[in-house]
């Protein structure tokens, strides 16, 4: 059609699919000796985009940008006296190959930090408790907090329930990367029965 506009509704929510060929791979290393309990994790993948003309986006025209996503992390886990183990865990995540904004519009975790600690009660009803942090390196003012605690009831029956509280408030009048989700704080209880 020639001389056709599109005209975009902002409430209006359009899903863009495009074909992708992703590579990656995935490494976890298990020391012992000395270094018993630390496990070291890598995982990295590209995503090959076929070529497309640029997609209209609530941000405007905009190119699909091939590129990489590389995490990197290390766990510590011991076990107490008592027969609980803890694990203490640190990850790193980064996305490569398009610049600062691109990399927000692409991902919700494009640069950042994870430190968080899972404590395993080890007794017959399964207790554990999480907690995690989430700070974003690149852009400032961008977390989250996760706490869950979960312990089967019985036989039949687990509770799952917790707390995730989102900092990250707007710096352009459009939301980018973890800015979507700002405000999104929950505090959940789940209870699952097995048959």
């Amino acid at each position: 059609i020639v001389g056709a506009s599109l005209v975009i509704d902002p409430g209006q929510v359009t899903p863009n699919y495009f074909f992708v060929t992703q590579y990656g791979g995935t490494l976890t290393h298990v020391f012992s000796g000395a270094l018993e309990g630390n496990v070291f994790k890598l995982e990295a993948a590209y995503r090959d985009f076929k070529d497309y003309d640029p997609a209209v986006t609530i941000h405007g025209q905009r190119k699909i940008i091939d590129h990489s996503s590389v995490a990197i992390g290390w766990e510590y886990g011991r076990t107490y006296s008592n027969g609980h183990e803890g694990t203490f865990l640190i990850e790193g995540q980064g996305l490569f190959g398009a610049d600062k904004e691109a990399r927000a519009e692409i991902a919700i975790f494009q640069r950042d930090l994870l430190i968080g600690y899972r404590h395993a009660w080890n007794d017959a009803l399964a207790k554990e408790f999480f907690i995690s942090f989430i700070t974003d390196l690149e852009r400032s003012n961008e977390s989250l907090i996760n706490i869950n605690y979960s312990q089967r009831l019985n036989d039949s029956w687990k509770v799952n329930t917790g707390i995730r509280f989102i900092e990250a408030p707007l710096k352009t009048p459009l939301p980018k990367g973890l800015e979507i989700q700002d405000g999104d704080n929950q505090i959940f209880l789940t209870l699952t029965r097995f048959f």
